[in-house]
């Protein structure tokens, strides 16, 4: 199946922000309750201004926040279809142009900035959790992995031009 399909059928999965919301409370990435400082349940109401439509209101102390406080989403004011989008895009290495269209993000700044935080996000992932690719053995010992990358191209006679050739990244257990 092409991208584009899979990118059409991923827009019908989050097609509207209830189930986009829901998606994400399934996957752990937003909150489906909320306990607010008075130790009461805060149920879900209807925002206008919100930029996605709803809150936690707590009727007791008056206390209110977004969906999205305290999550990989906070801060942004992109709606949480167009983040899941962008994410995706950015996952399989699509253009930025290819970005902006399928998210309709206005401004190429946004799109730049987004690819920036979440290059930085896998960075900071793979720095604090760097036993994820080996770990231990049966004995407790450190697994090392040797980890080594080849270009492959094919130059007729070795004259002529440089040709683009495809990476190829191996690993074994040591």
């Amino acid at each position: 199946m092409k991208f584009s399909t899979w990118l059409h059928c991923f827009h019908i999965i989050i097609a509207d922000t209830d189930t986009c919301l829901l998606r994400l409370t399934e996957r752990g990435l937003v909150r489906n309750t909320m306990a607010c400082l008075c130790r009461q349940q805060c149920p879900i109401n209807v925002q206008a201004g919100s930029i996605d439509g709803k809150r936690w209101y707590c009727s007791t102390c008056k206390t209110r926040k977004l969906l999205r406080d305290g999550s990989f989403f906070s801060g942004s004011h992109l709606t949480m279809q167009q983040i899941v989008i962008l994410i995706y895009c950015w996952s399989y290495d699509m253009s930025q142009a290819v970005i902006k269209h399928e998210t309709s993000i206005d401004t190429n700044h946004t799109i730049v900035d987004w690819c920036n935080f979440l290059r930085e996000e896998c960075e900071t992932w793979l720095a604090n959790n760097p036993d994820e690719i080996s770990g231990m053995d049966a004995n407790g010992d450190p697994v090392v992995i040797e980890i080594e990358e080849s270009k492959y191209f094919h130059r007729k006679y070795h004259k002529g031009q440089w040709r683009e050739g495809h990476w190829v990244i191996g690993g074994i257990e040591r």
